[in-house]
């Protein structure tokens, strides 16, 4: 050991210096002589002429990896300056053998006489199929819920049609394709571009990487407008059986949503259904039968829920029968007076014949029945008036007249309308009172 390590470090720096000079040596032999050397690419394949399956209904997939390894040898200074793009894969549809696979060409596209591939048979593998193409069109939907008030109007999308082409079994199984927008909290237009959706006839997305679509893309409008409840209501109806009255009507819904312009909705109360509509002549119980409201909606005012446009209605009817109230004087307004003029009825009671239903009378007392006389235009003395009674729909009164006597205010006990300050203002303001109340009695 003692005369190894005497050798090892004898005229060592001698020793070092000639390890240098071989390095040195063998880096000028091996750029003076540039040998051979081998490396692998993996290039990507191209398929050419991919028409020739097309133009017979058909379609290709590639089974497995579209790249292919390649081993490549040429001198290392020629192999330092390649790449997989120095390279080209291509699979020719023309040489397509038993429908399964393709040869593949591959070819330098520099340094062509320089390099060398190894031979090998390359293919590319391929399922083949039936090609189906279609139209469809692209339906519009929102979800989420808009702002309290506020609903989807319109919706439009742009373009509304897209070309589908792929595989048959895919094609086949598309059955609608829609563009959704969330519309959750909005009161105003919306527009946006949106990505469709393909569902097959279960309801499940499709899978669109194998087709080839006309538009990736759509772009939504949404429209956003009022709505507003409103109550469903019947008019009356004097197209009755002998000795029969409503004694009821019932309607499912009683109320519906409606939408349109704000400043139309503000003038709509209700929904009236006319009493043409119903055939109540032959009829001894009622009837029970469905109506579409929609038809008697305003223009510019749609059903914020289509569905809700059918509604059932019951109209109940029951014998009808008379009965006689004695109704205060006291009840009867006047309406219309001069000024400067005063007025009493000459009666201090009315006899009041009111038709309706058994049980409907069972709920009516003489304290409950009131109306009006118009004392427009007259002047003083006796004038014998009509009496208009504010009555519900499901009753009917006798036309009753009384004598009015009008004169100029005298300052005397007699009881008349000219003595009583606080009746006078109720007479005068119950004007405005009575031309909003229906009168059944007339």
């Amino acid at each position: 050991m003692k005369k190894f390590k005497e050798m090892l470090t004898h005229n060592l720096g001698l020793k070092v210096l000639a390890l240098f000079f071989a390095i040195g040596l063998w880096i000028v032999v091996v750029n003076v002589d540039d040998p051979s050397q081998s490396k692998n690419f993996t290039v990507p394949v191209q398929v050419t002429n991919s028409e020739v399956l097309t133009s017979q209904g058909k379609y290709f997939n590639i089974n497995g990896e579209n790249t292919v390894s390649i081993r490549v040898t040429a001198k290392r200074s020629v192999l330092e300056r390649l790449s997989s793009s120095d390279f080209l894969a291509t699979a020719d549809m023309n040489q397509l053998e038993n429908d399964v696979q393709i040869p593949i060409e591959i070819t330098a596209t520099r340094y062509s006489g320089s390099v060398s591939v190894t031979p090998r048979s390359k293919y590319l593998y391929i399922d083949v199929g039936a090609l189906q193409s279609a139209k469809f069109v692209i339906a519009g939907r929102s979800t989420g819920e808009p702002a309290t008030g506020s609903a989807v109007a319109k919706i439009t999308v742009t373009p509304n049609v897209v070309n589908v082409e792929g595989p048959d079994e895919i094609v086949s199984s598309i059955e609608r394709v829609v563009a959704t927008c969330d519309v959750d909290g909005m009161n105003s237009d919306i527009t946006e571009n949106v990505v469709p959706v393909f569902y097959d006839h279960d309801g499940n997305a499709v899978d669109t990487t194998k087709l080839t679509l006309s538009v990736s893309t759509v772009e939504m409008s949404v429209t956003m407008t009022s709505t507003k409840s409103v109550a469903i209501d019947v008019e009356a109806s004097d197209n009755l059986p002998i000795g029969l009255q409503i004694d009821g009507i019932t309607i499912e819904p009683g109320s519906v949503d409606i939408k349109g312009d704000a400043a139309v909705l503000n003038g709509i109360t209700k929904i009236t259904i006319p009493a043409n509509v119903f055939n109540l002549a032959d009829e001894t119980d009622g009837i029970t039968t469905t109506v579409d409201i929609s038809q008697y909606l305003p223009e510019g005012v749609t059903l914020l829920d289509s569905a809700q446009a059918q509604v059932a209605v019951t109209i109940h009817l029951a014998a009808a029968v008379t009965k006689t109230f004695t109704v205060p004087a006291d009840n009867i307004l006047i309406n219309g007076l001069s000024d400067g003029l005063k007025a009493k009825l000459k009666e201090s009671t009315v006899a009041v014949t009111v038709t309706g239903t058994e049980a409907s009378l069972e709920e009516l007392s003489a304290n409950l029945i009131n109306g009006y006389v118009d004392a427009t235009g007259l002047e003083e003395g006796e004038h014998s008036l009509f009496i208009t009674f504010n009555l519900d729909e499901q009753y009917s009164a006798s036309h009753e007249k009384v004598t009015l006597v009008i004169g100029e205010p005298e300052n005397n006990s007699e009881h008349t309308s000219d003595t009583d300050d606080t009746s006078d203002t109720r007479r005068d303001t119950g004007e405005t009172e009575n031309n909003n109340t229906s009168n059944s009695g007339e």
